[in-house]
């Protein structure tokens, strides 16, 4: 689109958004397989022999194990409910902050992911080789079975009870729309063994995986609803083994510290982060992230952001409209941070700095833990004019113009 041009012409000699991430000491061998954020000061981590780690904003905690299984999957709904499951049938439930084994029969099964909406309303995924995977359902009462896969489903991902998707074995996926199950998508360009499933800001299904039967090319493939599976990114040697997407930032990493970053330039590889195997990753937001991996592996992620809002995206000639946005700098201090605002329209570069009332840029200092909430633009759009689509862009820029934070809010005209 004409937009990614224009900004790419003024940054591409930028270096893009990069670093951010530290390694935290937790103690314990244990592979770390899945992680679970409620929020900056709740998290939990789950992991063999029965693992769950507790993070509380400051430290984290081992909590007494309840069973020496492994454990895959880790979904809680508050900081005193939620689930954890894994290999040889076992399922725990976390009641009033006291975790104890649900009893169940399957020990021939694998637990491999949890989904939770609500307290009555959890899915987890289970596989055996004899009945192929079956996805429970938690109303509250009974965890029943709800549908059956003879795939081995890995990955749950979703936003609601009518908006499912479930992944893995080969070439396998499928999406539920609250009625009834699609398979219709399952029509990958190359026969794909999946590790891992997200959902992008569009809402459209990101997988990891490799290609078969030679195993020899590490992907990550989009589904786009009016192309098919497009092949983002791809690369030799190391398993992507998850990934996490939300707005315009996200990650890919997998074995031997292999680590991928989405921005505005697309999936590029960045130098390895350490030398062990990833298996999960969340990103809450575009300014913080928690990965985990095998051998007690915990990494933090904190970087400058904005977040944009328009109060409306759809505008007509006339309008009066807003445009917020949100500073984060989570991380360590920064000097001499720019921020501007491009505004790409009628084919024009509009600027507006944002630290003073004057049509010049400011050079600021970012403190640790900034963060600022401000209006940025609020005008009448003249009357008549704007056609198609076009995007309002921030961007933290330092001294050397090396892109710090950015975000992209987009908007369109109404007839």
């Amino acid at each position: 689109m004409k937009k990614l041009c224009v900004m790419a012409m003024l940054i591409l000699s930028a270096a893009s958004v990069m670093g951010g991430w530290s390694q935290v000491a937790v103690g314990g061998s244990e592979h770390l397989r899945s992680i679970c954020y409620l929020d900056d000061s709740t998290i939990f981590v789950a992991g063999s022999d029965g693992a769950i780690l507790q993070y509380d904003g400051s430290s984290w905690t081992a909590l007494p194990a309840v069973t020496d299984k492994n454990l895959n999957a880790i979904e809680m709904v508050t900081s005193t409910s939620g689930w954890a499951a894994g290999t040889e049938g076992v399922i725990l439930r976390c009641e009033a902050g006291v975790w104890s084994v649900f009893p169940t029969e399957e020990d021939q099964r694998t637990y491999n992911d949890i989904l939770a909406f609500a307290e009555d309303d959890v899915y987890m995924i289970g596989y055996n080789l004899l009945e192929g995977s079956i996805l429970f359902h938690w109303d509250g009462t009974d965890l029943t079975e709800m549908h059956t896969f003879p795939d081995n489903m890995v990955a749950l991902e979703g936003t609601g009870p009518d908006n499912i998707w479930v992944a893995g074995g080969n070439n396998a996926i499928a999406h539920y729309n609250g009625t009834s199950w699609d398979t219709s998508m399952a029509t990958f360009p190359e026969d794909t063994k999946i590790f891992s499933l997200c959902l992008t800001e569009e809402g459209n299904p990101l997988i990891t995986g490799v290609r078969l039967p030679s195993w020899d090319l590490d992907m990550l493939l989009e589904y786009q609803p009016d192309t098919g599976w497009i092949v983002v990114w791809q690369g030799y040697e190391k398993r992507v083994m998850t990934c996490a997407v939300n707005e315009k930032r996200g990650f890919a990493l997998g074995s031997g510290g292999r680590i991928l970053e989405y921005s505005i330039f697309g999936w590029q590889e960045l130098s390895a982060l350490g030398n062990r195997q990833f298996n999960d990753i969340v990103l809450p937001d575009m300014a913080h992230g928690w990965a985990v991996g095998d051998l007690g592996t915990l990494y933090a992620y904190e970087e400058a952001a904005i977040n944009l809002e328009l109060t409306d995206p759809q505008l007509s000639g006339g309008d009066m409209f807003d445009l917020q946005a949100e500073v984060i700098n989570p991380g360590p201090p920064i000097d001499d941070v720019m921020e501007i605002i491009f505004l790409e329209t009628y084919g024009m570069i509009f600027f507006w700095p944002t630290w003073s009332s004057d049509f010049a840029f400011e050079m600021m200092d970012l403190t640790a833990d900034y963060r600022d909430q401000k209006m940025i633009l609020s005008f009448e759009w003249p009357s008549g004019t704007g056609t198609g689509e076009s995007a309002f862009w921030a961007a933290l820029l330092d001294s050397q113009n090396t892109i710090l934070g950015y975000d992209i809010e987009e908007f369109g005209w109404q007839d």
